[in-house]
């Protein structure tokens, strides 16, 4: 608990998953940032000699607050192929955020070793993927690696956001067709001559682009409240628990 800042009662918690991971940490430096919308930012750093994870995992990121050193569970965006780190958030009036908003390519930071749960076994067969915004990482990071990879992996990606201002790794995707991935678009607010879906990811827009969406494995990521209404999606379709992969943000600030 040393090594995390927590504001109020620390009377009943338990630290989740995604705290719960080795303290050893590497040295790195930013690279390359880049602000999507007005309250979005993708960072990118160099990566240590060594460092290896698998597509899907997260890590703790360790930077300098006016308080001190402050670390924070982070999705690695990135593939295991390439030769950086990257991570995508929003950003928010946190000591932590507001230290990650202000880095320069040059500055330091530190990363701990990978760990997590959301990792496809092997080539599962089709999967599905419901993310919204920044909950898109996990997803970014494991169907990069099948693009690099080429290991063939079937997927279908229903992806959310309020509006086009911010669409993390849109295009990315898009140019993922040939890598058998189909994305679809769902836009909150919609611009005119918008062609995709509006409005929020239900199991009736699921049903209209998935035969049998019970049979595939699902992933789905993101602070508690999206998570919870994917998890009411799922419900809905009928997807057995033990074919639902799901990554709650917890202590997302």
């Amino acid at each position: 608990m040393s090594a995390l800042l927590w504001s109020g009662s620390l009377r009943g918690y338990v630290p989740s998953e995604r705290e719960l991971v080795p303290m050893e940490m590497q040295r790195i430096r930013l690279i390359h940032r880049s602000p999507c919308g007005s309250g979005t930012m993708t960072l990118r750093f160099s990566k240590p000699e060594g460092y290896s994870f698998k597509a899907g995992q997260f890590a703790m990121l360790e930077v300098e607050c006016e308080a001190g050193a402050v670390r924070k569970p982070f999705t690695i965006a990135s593939a295991p192929q390439d030769p950086w780190l990257e991570f995508t958030t929003r950003l928010s009036e946190s000591c932590f955020k507001q230290a990650l908003a202000a880095m320069r390519e040059g500055d330091g930071a530190a990363v701990s070793a990978s760990t997590g749960k959301i990792v496809l076994p092997g080539i599962p067969g089709p999967v599905g993927f419901l993310v919204g915004g920044v909950g898109v990482t996990p997803a970014h990071s494991i169907l990069r690696d099948n693009a690099l990879t080429r290991t063939g992996l079937e997927a279908v990606l229903f992806y959310g956001n309020r509006d086009v201002d911010c669409m993390p790794y849109a295009e990315e995707f898009d140019a993922m067709v040939d890598s058998g991935v189909r994305t679809i678009h769902v836009l909150e607010a919609p611009p005119d001559g918008w062609t995709g879906e509006r409005g929020f990811i239900t199991a009736d827009m699921v049903r209209r682009y998935v035969d049998s969406p019970e049979s595939l494995l699902w992933l789905t990521a993101g602070p508690p409240a999206m998570a919870e209404a994917m998890v009411r999606v799922f419900d809905a379709l009928g997807v057995p628990e033990d074919r639902r992969m799901i990554e709650r943000f917890t202590g997302y600030v």
